[in-house]
C-alpha cells in the first residue's frame, strides 16, 4: 500500500468515528428530552406547599421496603392485582 492509500483510509476513518460519535450524542439528547419532560412532571404532581408530603413519604418507603426480597414478591402481586382490577371497569 502507498502512504497516500493509507493517509485516506485513516482519515475516513476518522470521519466516520466522528460521524457516529456526533450521531449518538444528537440521539441520546432526543431520548433523554422525553424522560426528563415524564420525570418533571411527576415530581411537579408531588410538591406541596408543606415541608411534610405523605406521597412522598409513602414513595420513600416502598424504595426502602423493594430492597428486600420477600416484600417485592408481595409488591408485585399486589400490583398485578390493582392493575386486573383497575381495566375490569
Amino acid at each position: 500500500m502507498s502512504n497516500q492509500l493509507l493517509i485516506y483510509l485513516m482519515g475516513g476513518t476518522i470521519a466516520l468515528l466522528i460521524v457516529i460519535i456526533i450521531a449518538y450524542v444528537l440521539i441520546n439528547k432526543a431520548l433523554n428530552k422525553g424522560d426528563r419532560k415524564y420525570v418533571r412532571e411527576l415530581r411537579k404532581g408531588t410538591k406541596e406547599k408543606s415541608a411534610f408530603s405523605s406521597e412522598i413519604l409513602y414513595q420513600k418507603l416502598y424504595i426502602i421496603y423493594m430492597k428486600v426480597p420477600r416484600n417485592k414478591k408481595i409488591f408485585t402481586k399486589i400490583k398485578k392485582k390493582i392493575r386486573n382490577n383497575k381495566y375490569r371497569g
